[in-house]
Order: C-alpha cells, then sequence, then structure tokens
C-alpha cells in the first residue's frame, strides 16, 4: 500500500502557499495613545450583511491590515485602502480586506485602514479623527518602507464613497498636518484611486449623511470648504483615477466630475471612468474585474506595476 505522506505534504505545502500570497499583519496607525480621544465604554464591533459582507462598527482604536504579495511578484508600491460607509461603518469586507486580496495578487502591498468614525464618545473633535488617521497611516506606510518591501516614493491610497472621501482628504492636505510628525516624514501621497467617492461637502453635490456624521457640531462655512476636497486641489496635487456610475443617486458623479475638472485644469494626471449604470457601489454593474482592470491598467501606465528595489 503506497504511502499517502507524500501527497499529504505537497496538500501542506499548497496550503502554505495560499496563505503566504495572502499574508496578513495587523498593526496600530498610532504607537501609544490615540490622539484627539477620550475614555468610551463604546467598543468596536463587527455584523455580517448579505449584500456586502463583513461591517465594522464603532472604530476607536484604528489599525491596517496589511495584505503582502508573494516576494517573487513585490512591487514594491503600497496602496492605503479606506472603506467606504457613510462615516457611520465600514465595509471591510467588499470595500477591504476583498479588494486587498486582489491588489496582493498582482504585486501590490495593500493596507486596508480601519479608520475612527466620528463619534463624540471618543473622539474630543469627531471632524478631524478619520484625517489624523490616514495622515498617520501614510507616515506608517512610508516608515515600513525601511524593510525595503515598500518603495517610500511610491505610497498610494485608495477610497470607496466616504473612503474615497478620507482617500482624496489624504491626498490635498498633506500641508496641513493633524498629526505629530517629529520625524518630518512626507504626508504627500503619491496617487490616489477613487470609486464613487464623496468629494464635495456642498449641499445638493455630496453625501448629506457623510458630511453630518463626519461634522457634526463642527459643521460651518469654513469646514465644508475645508472638507470639500475639490476645493484644494492644486497643481502639485497627486495623480489620480476616478470611477463612478452615471445613475449613482447616493453619491451624484458631480462628485468626481469636479475632482476631474480641477485636476485638469492644474494639469495634474488624471484619468475617469463613467459607467451608465452601476448606482452606488457597483452592486449590480459593472462587474468587478471591468472596473478594476482598468484600474490595475492606470496602475501600469503610471509604471506602479514594475519592481524599482
Amino acid at each position: 500500500m503506497k504511502s499517502t505522506f507524500p501527497y499529504l505534504l505537497y496538500f501542506f505545502l499548497g496550503c502554505l502557499s495560499i496563505v503566504n500570497s495572502h499574508a496578513q499583519e495587523v498593526v496600530p496607525v498610532y504607537i501609544g495613545e490615540v490622539p484627539n480621544s477620550k475614555k468610551s465604554d463604546l467598543a468596536e464591533f463587527k455584523k455580517p450583511d448579505d449584500l456586502v459582507g463583513e461591517l465594522t462598527l464603532q472604530v476607536k482604536e484604528p489599525k491596517m491590515l496589511i495584505f503582502k504579495p508573494q516576494a517573487a511578484k513585490n512591487n514594491h508600491t503600497a496602496i492605503i485602502i479606506c472603506p467606504g460607509g457613510g462615516y457611520h461603518v465600514l465595509l471591510t469586507e467588499r470595500e477591504g480586506s476583498a479588494v486587498a486580496k486582489k491588489l496582493a495578487e498582482e504585486g501590490y502591498t495593500a493596507l486596508v485602514l480601519h479608520y475612527r468614525l466620528p463619534n463624540e464618545q471618543y473622539t474630543v473633535n469627531q471632524s478631524i479623527a478619520p484625517l489624523q488617521d490616514i495622515q498617520m497611516a501614510i507616515k506608517r506606510t512610508r516608515e515600513l518602507a525601511k524593510s525595503g518591501k515598500i518603495n517610500s516614493s511610491r505610497v498610494g491610497v485608495m477610497g470607496f464613497s466616504a473612503g474615497g472621501h478620507l482617500a482624496l482628504m489624504g491626498a490635498v492636505h498633506d500641508q496641513h498636518p493633524a498629526i505629530e510628525n517629529q520625524e518630518q516624514t512626507s504626508l504627500k501621497v503619491d496617487f490616489a484611486i477613487l470609486v464613487n467617492p464623496v468629494a464635495s461637502f456642498e449641499t445638493g453635490i455630496g453625501h448629506e449623511g457623510s458630511k453630518k456624521n463626519l461634522l457634526g457640531k463642527f459643521e460651518s462655512e469654513e469646514t465644508i470648504a475645508f472638507f470639500s476636497g475639490e476645493k484644494q486641489i492644486n497643481a502639485a496635487t497627486a495623480p489620480m483615477f476616478l470611477v463612478h456610475a452615471l445613475d449613482d443617486v447616493v453619491v451624484p458623479v458631480e462628485n468626481s466630475l469636479r475632482v476631474f475638472d480641477q485636476l485638469r485644469i492644474h494639469k495634474v494626471p488624471v484619468e475617469l471612468h463613467v459607467y451608465s449604470k452601476g448606482e452606488h457601489g457597483f452592486l449590480t454593474a459593472p462587474s468587478f474585474d471591468e472596473w478594476f482592470n482598468r484600474c490595475l491598467n492606470w496602475l501600469q501606465s503610471m509604471h506602479y506595476n514594475q519592481q524599482t528595489i
């Protein structure tokens, strides 16, 4: 009778290969105390959703889930992913880990940011908490580049819906640091990918729920202007890829159009894809592979898929 050991060994090694291709590491965004926070009995929790998978709520201790590519495919480009959810909840599976795994398969280091969801019960100023988190995530990612597995000049952000708003904030507010940065680490991202993003907080354009959840009692003409990303774009803004659906009634396509127009006016490289159908979040169309492959093609055109180290 033949031994089954060799077959079990090959199966085990195959499983290891699958695990290693999506190796996940969880790191806190902050080392030590989380700034702009206060004690609260509220606890983070998760719940399943039949439509979008796992949801995460009441995030008060931000962290990053790192999905690493296989060593041979590593292109040394890092992408920080901001899931959407209207600044009320995080779609941490559909707009987080699921996308990160796909990026890792293509050679990118994907970092899913579980940023603080604005809540006056555990933040002093809820309006700037997510901005602090994306800026610190950019800082930490650049510092991770010292390991040699990430190129510090190839750090980008990607965001969906309200997460697209946060990614945009990270891309336009590098000159407005909301965190301590004694090391003077650059907070400027090298590129941004925005998927049906909330961009503007102007009435009739932006998503009112996201604006109210983020700003709360800090809403004013000044904060509305500061958090309207299209107003902050200039010639030094990073190149962007945008994708939206024309029939999106939750976050109107005008959000992406305004960002596109400002980038074009300032001669910043930008690519925009607008699908006639798709509603919000592309739940019915287009397929994931359709819009995601366009995103990969853009990254390739910008040479972020090429190994540099």
